[in-house]
């Protein structure tokens, strides 16, 4: 009932009541014939009287207008919809003009008798009318479903491009690059083949950035593997003190999510909490059984105030979901540990360039 009267705006009621007033005075015009111009007071008691009576049935048959949108909401199910709607809406201006006739009949003001022959003629142009204004509502409804699709679109288009600056500034990352180029350092002292592996991931992460900045979904397979090699950096960097542990269910693997989402959540993650060794970060991104990957880790917040950038980051990849129409759930477990809800997409979802 919500949807319904919230579907009554100020414009569109009277949008129908200027339909109706027109309405009223042909449907009294064939009824009444001569006698309904005969004195003001008739012509303003009849006219009242119907109007109230088209308004009556413009809000009946919207109603029902809402339950079968919603009942067939599907493209291809768009010729059963307007049949069942003509049908009903003919049935019901019908019934509400043999009880109107019946109405005016039974109050003396009128002076008037039940008349077939006249409510034949009356139900025969209602249901011209019904059928012309049910196809232009029904047009006038899915001209606006296509401004609000293109709206999304727009939205979904800035969006994504949105997170190609977050990339390219991921990829430029001075400190990013600093602590890398700092690890491999100490590694080419201590241990070439281990600066020749860290080298490697640190290639590989780039040239993911490199080829998917202009993708708008990836499998998860694709960004499982990238964070594999993101996360190698990162241990470098903080040793035990970091803890990521995958454990993905294998038909998850083909299905997909915008890039750079899981890095965006570690490095999120990362910079909003202590990492040391005596008190480790500990990442568990698993598979639920309902294509639905849940992260979780331990809360230990730093104490200075939260960097925005990734905040921002994390902003950008909530509000895409939300465009795409999904949800990442964000909230907390009775341990105090976060958890983040990331539902895979089955199908890839197109935006116009």
């Amino acid at each position: 009932m919500k949807l319904y009267f919230s579907t009554y705006t100020w414009k569109r009621f009277k949008t129908i009541a200027l339909i109706c007033i027109p309405t009223a005075l042909v449907v009294n015009s064939i009824y009444f014939d001569r006698s309904y111009y005969s004195s003001g007071s008739f012509f303003v008691a009849a006219t009242s009287v119907t109007f109230t009576e088209l308004m009556l049935v413009s809000f009946v048959c919207t109603f029902i207008s809402l339950l079968l949108r919603k009942r067939f909401p599907k493209e291809e199910e768009v010729i059963k919809k307007l049949s069942l709607m003509v049908i009903t809406f003919i049935l019901v201006s019908v019934f509400f003009k043999y009880l109107l006739f019946k109405v005016y009949a039974a109050i003396p003001l009128f002076k008037t008798e039940f008349n077939e022959h006249r409510l034949a003629w009356i139900c025969l142009s209602v249901s011209i009318i019904t059928i012309f204004l049910t196809f232009l509502m029904e047009s006038i409804h899915r001209f606006r479903e296509w401004k609000l699709t293109l709206q999304e679109t727009e939205q979904l288009n800035t969006s994504y491009k949105q997170s190609q600056l977050n990339a390219l500034k991921s990829q430029v990352n001075p400190h990013f690059l600093f602590n890398c180029l700092n690890s491999l350092s100490s590694l080419i002292e201590e241990d070439e083949e281990k600066a020749e592996n860290f080298l490697n991931e640190l290639t590989r992460v780039y040239r993911y950035l490199l080829r998917n900045d202009h993708e708008q979904l990836v499998t998860l397979h694709t960004e499982i593997d990238f964070l594999k090699a993101y996360t190698h950096l990162l241990r470098e960097r903080f040793g035990e003190g970091l803890q990521v542990h995958l454990a993905i269910d294998e038909n998850d693997q083909g299905k997909l999510l915008p890039p750079l989402l899981l890095q965006a959540l570690i490095e999120h993650t990362c910079a909003q909490n202590i990492i040391s060794k005596q008190q480790p970060l500990r990442i568990h991104i698993t598979s639920t059984g309902y294509h639905v990957l849940r992260a979780a880790y331990n809360l230990q917040p730093k104490t200075f105030s939260k960097d925005l950038d990734h905040d921002n980051s994390l902003d950008a990849m909530i509000k895409k979901y939300k465009l795409l129409g999904l949800e990442l759930i964000i909230t907390k477990d009775r341990n105090g540990q976060q958890l983040i809800l990331i539902p895979l997409i089955s199908e890839k979802k197109e935006v116009v360039q």
